[in-house]
């Protein structure tokens, strides 16, 4: 993570797992988070984020249908 700063990147779009988002919230480095939720059980399924961090706080800002079925969910971290 310190390669993101060190390359002076201002916008960094990463996929990942629940442990890389866990990472970046524990390194306080998650600004936006943009989900996409589809109706579809996978078992115990995968975490959002894993591990332990500080409470992050994060606003709704954009809201968008995918399909028939999905959405899109945007959101900003509020400061």
């Amino acid at each position: 993570m310190k390669l993101i700063g060190a390359r002076g990147f201002e916008r960094t779009w990463l996929i990942g797992g629940g442990d890389l988002a866990g990472q970046l919230l524990a390194a306080d480095l998650l600004d936006e988070l943009v989900l996409s939720v589809a109706p579809t059980l996978v078992g115990r399924g995968p975490a959002l984020a894993d591990g332990e961090f500080p409470l992050r706080e994060f606003e709704l800002v954009e809201l968008e249908r995918l399909g028939s079925d999905g959405v899109r969910l945007r959101y900003e971290r509020k400061h």
